[in-house]
């Protein structure tokens, strides 16, 4: 009839887009080039009992970056996840990570990501409220964006 008719693109639109979304969703299509999945696999690779990964951000886009990683990453119940707001400069971003909100655990290691830092430009030491780490030579990597690892 004219009302089938009608629905058959409907319907098939309806389908191409659980599908398409099906294959972003899984990571079958429209890859990151940043690699989070791998990004997280790295660092679990590396966790101890306990860590925070701390993500720098400065937009709306920083966040989506930072969900990427969030997600995989929170599936160890072991692992916190602070987004931390920062301006210009990542000075005040160092400051911030010293508030008991965010440090108020002990972390064995902490993970920083932080978008546009150079590697040089980590800080050797980072003050969390109940803690010091020291940054880790052999844990920064470059995939997509810097992370550097700091044993507390």
């Amino acid at each position: 009839s004219d009302q089938d008719f009608r629905l058959k693109p409907l319907v098939s639109l309806v389908l191409a887009g659980l599908i398409s979304c099906g294959f972003v969703v899984s990571d079958r299509a429209f890859l990151k080039p940043y690699q989070p999945q791998q990004v997280a696999n790295r660092m679990q690779s590396k966790m101890a009992e306990s860590t925070i990964v701390a993500m720098a951000y400065q937009d709306l886009q920083d966040i989506a970056l930072g969900l990427s990683f969030a997600l995989p990453l929170l599936e160890n119940s072991q692992t916190q996840f602070a987004f931390v707001g920062r301006l210009q400069s990542y000075d005040q971003f160092w400051k911030k990570l010293a508030r008991p909100a965010i440090g108020d655990s002990s972390p064995q290691i902490l993970w920083i990501i932080a978008p546009g830092l150079k590697g040089k430009d980590f800080p050797p030491q980072v003050n969390l409220s109940r803690s010091v780490c020291n940054r880790d030579p052999n844990q920064y990597y470059r995939l997509g964006v810097p992370l550097q690892g700091y044993r507390c």
